[in-house]
């Protein structure tokens, strides 16, 4: 697909299912058709940043590293991933893993030291608390640009199983989609998601040392992302359509939505918006407690293929979606939008990060909003230019203890946390 490849090559340089159209809802169920409400500007409650001093000098401040993925248990400790680039090609071959707890980051663990490719990592936590990791590597004489396996490994009881291969992709080139997805559903299991050749979407499940054999979909896509919604409640999934149906055999400029029921049986897909000769990119769904799914993506307005703005778009039941809405922060106007995140408290309020460049020279930055009640509000920078470095950002809700947490790493090396309590 053109458009990784695209945002790719932007992010660098700023940084050194259904088979007709969507039908839609005669008015949006949370926004206003057009323009999204806004509130008046104003100052987020969100802490002053922190540096993680410890956790940034045991990573080593002068590596190349970043957090790949975050995950926070019942109990509000977050666990984190981070990928390093050993070998200074510009791609991860090694993972490291460390959990905030009480204000204090652990030391850091390796869970993969190789060579060769360490690629996508997800971390999450099943329902009898084991830590879960899944990362593709690469295997065998395939150019190392292309992952192979999908990876995992388990802590359980203070120690770490060893690497087992769950999914080992046949074709000789590997992967061309090197994405991966993960999350726990409704039933305390883990469920996984990655996109082997020519099979549809895989999909897999984790739960203590077990791990089910793969399974596959009928639709293609990439940048699959599992829902945020509250503990108990079905895992749906958004992602960029790749293929449709013979009559349709791309669709890579389309949102589609697929549910998973209470009981672990996927649904069918649903495509959420349509944008002819547009591409969309790095979807996020949120469900709040009605039931109601937010959908929000990055949306090249003008053709480009690159982003321009930040869409949304919401459901009832998953089917009729409402007319898309820009809800691009205004600080972000002008640049490229590069990485969306997207959080659910126990109000229903939605809040979003977004990784972009500015106009003019690409410098990145991190901006925040939020959504509730139809209204984007309390929009803010996080980070400014220089204030944050190579490697995602990350967003994540902390029930236990009704809070946000942002986490970046800084220019200067040094990875710098942020949290805002919220109401519930």
């Amino acid at each position: 697909m053109r458009a990784p490849i695209l945002l790719t090559v932007l992010l660098i340089a700023a940084t050194a299912g259904c088979d007709a159209s969507p039908r839609r809802a005669d008015a949006a169920l949370a926004f206003a058709a057009g323009s999204a409400a806004r509130a008046p500007a104003g100052s987020a409650a969100w802490s002053a940043p922190r540096a993680e001093m410890a956790l940034s000098d045991a990573l080593g401040r002068t590596g190349r590293h970043g957090i790949a993925s975050v995950a926070v248990d019942g109990r509000g400790m977050v666990h984190a991933v981070f990928g390093v680039d050993a070998d200074g090609d510009g791609r991860p071959d090694a993972l490291q893993y460390a959990r905030l707890e009480g204000g204090a980051w652990s030391a850091p663990q390796p869970v993969a030291t190789t060579l060769s490719l360490a690629d996508a990592a997800q971390v999450a936590v099943d329902g009898d608390g084991a830590v879960h990791v899944v990362w593709l590597a690469h295997a065998g004489a395939a150019p190392r640009t292309s992952p192979t396996e999908v990876m995992h490994r388990v802590l359980r009881g203070g120690g770490w199983s060893a690497p087992r291969v769950l999914y080992h992709e046949a074709n000789r080139w590997g992967m061309h989609v090197r994405w991966l997805a993960a999350a726990t559903d409704a039933r305390g299991e883990v469920r996984v998601l990655f996109a082997p050749e020519g099979r549809g979407f895989g999909h897999l499940r984790l739960r203590g040392g077990t791990a089910s054999e793969p399974a596959f979909l009928d639709h293609d896509g990439n940048m699959m992302a599992f829902s945020a919604s509250a503990p108990g409640a079905p895992l749906e999934m958004a992602y960029i359509g790749e293929r449709v149906s013979r009559e349709r055999p791309r669709a890579a400029n389309d949102v589609f939505v697929r549910p998973l029921s209470a009981r672990g049986a996927w649904g069918a897909s649903t495509e959420a918006y349509y944008g002819p000769d547009r591409f969309s990119h790095y979807p996020q769904l949120v469900i709040d407690r009605r039931g109601v799914r937010h959908l929000f993506w990055l949306e090249d307005v003008d053709g480009s293929v690159n982003p321009e703005a930040v869409y949304a778009s919401t459901s009832a039941d998953g089917v009729t979606w409402s007319r898309p809405v820009d809800v691009t922060p205004v600080q972000v106007r002008g640049g490229v939008p590069l990485r969306l995140f997207a959080a659910i408290d126990g109000t229903d309020r939605i809040h979003l990060l977004v990784r972009y460049a500015t106009a003019g020279p690409p410098r990145v930055q991190l901006a925040y909003f939020s959504v509730a009640g139809g209204r984007v509000e309390a929009e803010r920078t996080l980070a400014r230019a220089g204030e944050i470095g190579p490697g995602e950002a990350q967003l994540a809700y902390d029930r236990a203890h009704h809070r946000l947490i942002a986490l970046w790493r800084g220019g200067d090396g040094v990875y710098r946390t942020a949290e805002r309590a919220t109401d519930g």
